[in-house]
C-alpha cells in the first residue's frame, strides 16, 4: 500500500467560520517583576510589504508572578514564570514619518520614543548615545526590571476607513524600572 492510498478515519470538524484565537490575557498590574529571555526587533511588515514601524520586541518571564484577589476576596499569586510578549505598540524605535499613520506630531518630533528611553534608562543604558544593535540586544538578555501591565482593547479599520474596537483585549507594558 502506497502513502496516498493510507485509509484514514473521516474527522468531520463541521462549521469553523465563527473560530477566534483566545489568548490569555493578563490582568491590570503595577510593579511586575519580570526578566528579559530575548530581545528582537521586528517590523509591521507581511507578506512582502514595506515596514512603517519597526519595535523592539521583547520576551520576558513573570519572575515572581502577580497577585490579585479571587471573587471569593482569596488573595492568590498566578502567572510564576510565564513568558509573555511585548507587542509593537510597547517599544517602538523607528517609524515612517512620510506613512498616513506616522503624521502626527508625537511621531515626527520623536515622542513615541518616550517609553523606549524610559526602558533604557531603566535597564543602565546612557540616553544620550542610543544605538540599537546585536550587541544591545544581547546586554539586555538576563536583566530584570519592574514594568506596571495594563490591558488595551484591540481595533481594526473597517472598510470605510473607521477605527472600531474588535472586543479583542491586549496586554501593555508601561512604566518600566530599575529593580
Amino acid at each position: 500500500m502506497t502513502e496516498a492510498e493510507t485509509i484514514f478515519e473521516e474527522i468531520n470538524l463541521g462549521d469553523m467560520t465563527g473560530l477566534k484565537e483566545i489568548k490569555d490575557v493578563l490582568p491590570a498590574a503595577s510593579g511586575v517583576r519580570v526578566r528579559i529571555d530575548k530581545a528582537t526587533v521586528k517590523d509591521n511588515s507581511f507578506e512582502g510589504s514595506v515596514p512603517t514601524k519597526k519595535y523592539l520586541n521583547l520576551q520576558l518571564r513573570i519572575v515572581d508572578g502577580i497577585s490579585s484577589v479571587d471573587a471569593d476576596g482569596v488573595a492568590q499569586t498566578k502567572y510564576k514564570n510565564k513568558v509573555v510578549f511585548t507587542n509593537n505598540k510597547d517599544l517602538p524605535v523607528w517609524v515612517d514619518t512620510n506613512h498616513e499613520f506616522f503624521k502626527a506630531d508625537k511621531f515626527v518630533k520623536g515622542a513615541y520614543l518616550i517609553p523606549l528611553r524610559q526602558f533604557l534608562i531603566a535597564c543602565g543604558c546612557n540616553p544620550k548615545a542610543v544605538k540599537i544593535d546585536a550587541g544591545l540586544l544581547e546586554a539586555l538578555k538576563g536583566v530584570e526590571l519592574e514594568v506596571d501591565i495594563a490591558q488595551n482593547q484591540k481595533k481594526s479599520k473597517t472598510p470605510e476607513g473607521e477605527w472600531i474596537a474588535t472586543g479583542e483585549m491586549e496586554n501593555l507594558f508601561r512604566n518600566w524600572k530599575k529593580v
